[in-house]
């Protein structure tokens, strides 16, 4: 059995972005005991654990002591930090429609809900629709409330999105594709990034 076949994942990493504590609560929400929750956030978080997983060998979300890093991987070049997440992220990476793409084009349901519940903790968008995040949360395992979980996930980072020259970018403040941010990345890096999770692709 691998870490993502495991719900106390799935509550470790959602949680925790949706700013919960390791306790009771967040156990019952997801439906594990709490004792396997702590358990799982100690071995994402000790030093020889630290796993990362990737989405279709493009995305990455990498563990640290410290916090969680969710990277773009180009073909060419080197990773892009989309986003950073001491607890709750930053700011949002990916929009609806991006995080979508991506998900949808994996083989199968199961990789299809995972990729989309990894990636879960960079969404920020307006008006996300709760019943696919509900669905894929139940096809990974989670036992728990799923509709409340999706919900709120759907409405942790409202936010806009817009495209000027081609480039997708947020209105989030706290976006790395906020070009008026103070965590924006460079202007070759955020075309990069909206050329790659380009929807139509």
């Amino acid at each position: 059995m691998t870490m993502l076949d495991r719900p106390a994942f799935w509550a470790v990493h959602l949680g925790l972005a949706l700013g919960d504590g390791l306790d009771a609560a967040l156990a019952a929400l997801f439906g594990v005991p709490l004792g396997l929750l702590r358990g799982t956030y100690l071995r994402l978080t000790d030093d020889d654990g630290q796993p990362e997983f990737t989405v279709a060998a493009a995305l990455a979300i990498r563990y640290r002591r410290q916090d969680v890093r969710y990277l773009l991987l180009p073909p060419d070049d080197e990773p892009i930090v989309l986003g950073v997440a001491e607890g709750v992220p930053d700011g949002p990476g990916l929009s609806w429609a991006e995080l979508t793409g991506v998900a949808f084009r994996q083989a199968g349901p199961v990789s299809r809900a995972r990729a989309l519940l990894l990636l879960a903790p960079m969404l920020g968008d307006a008006g996300v629709p709760r019943g696919p995040l509900a669905q894929a949360l139940r096809t990974v395992g989670v036992t728990g409330d799923a509709d409340t979980v999706a919900a709120r996930i759907a409405a942790a980072q409202p936010t806009t999105w817009r495209t000027v020259d081609g480039v997708r970018s947020c209105d989030h403040p706290g976006s790395t594709r906020n070009p008026d941010s103070a965590r924006a990345l460079p202007a070759q890096q955020r075309a990069s990034v909206s050329a790659l999770l380009d929807p139509g692709r």
